[in-house]
């Protein structure tokens, strides 16, 4: 199993504006991630909230996931290294 995980920061900031965009009514239109480059007031004051949540959530998430090493073979893939030298990476978890 190969458990590719990302830094909580650039995650929580991701997935922030992916909502904020497909949100009826959002700014964005309803499409898929756009750059955002500067939140309003009100969209900072909800990103400080809800990151707040989420970095629990992601937390959670990530060590339950990581509780599989104990019956399966888990290989731990970084999305910022598969980006930054996508081979290397990938060299890196394919000896299972």
């Amino acid at each position: 199993v190969v458990l590719l995980v990302r830094h909580p920061i650039g995650a929580l900031w991701s997935e922030f504006q992916r909502r904020l965009h497909i949100e009826v009514g959002s700014r964005g239109g309803g499409g898929h991630v756009s750059a955002v480059t500067q939140l309003t007031p009100a969209e900072k004051t909800g990103f400080q909230g809800w990151s707040k949540c989420m970095a629990c959530r992601w937390l959670q998430y990530t060590t339950a996931h990581l509780q599989l090493s104990r019956v399966l073979p888990l290989k731990l893939l970084l999305f910022e290294r598969l980006t930054s030298d996508p081979i290397a990476a990938i060299r890196e978890v394919s000896y299972l």
